[in-house]
């Protein structure tokens, strides 16, 4: 299947997110994840919510449906949140030389 050429696609969206198992976690969860594997040197600091960011004074949940996704491309994540963010991590430490002035 060609998704370009293919004219039912026309104004689908495709979500190419996630992790295997679709493991779901919170910002701050996300973040101590980070924290962790980078060795946990860092200080996390926990803020109020913004006003976008809740209804009715619940925090909003953000859920990525792929179902389409995997219907019509037959696409899954390759890796484990906690995996992805090793392998990321990783990339960044060894390639931070790109980016210095």
């Amino acid at each position: 299947l060609n998704t370009v050429d293919a004219g039912f696609c026309i104004g689908k969206v495709f979500h190419c997110a996630g992790n295997l198992g679709d493991e779901i976690v919170t910002n701050m969860e996300l973040a101590q994840m980070i924290n962790h594997k980078i060795g946990g040197e860092a200080e996390i600091i926990e803020e109020p919510y913004e006003a976008g960011e809740l209804i009715d004074g619940i925090p909003i949940e953000f859920e990525v449906d792929r179902t389409y996704t995997n219907k019509i491309l037959n696409w899954m994540p390759k890796y484990s949140l906690r995996k992805g963010l090793g392998e990321t991590i990783s990339w960044i430490k060894n390639n931070l030389w790109r980016y210095e002035s």
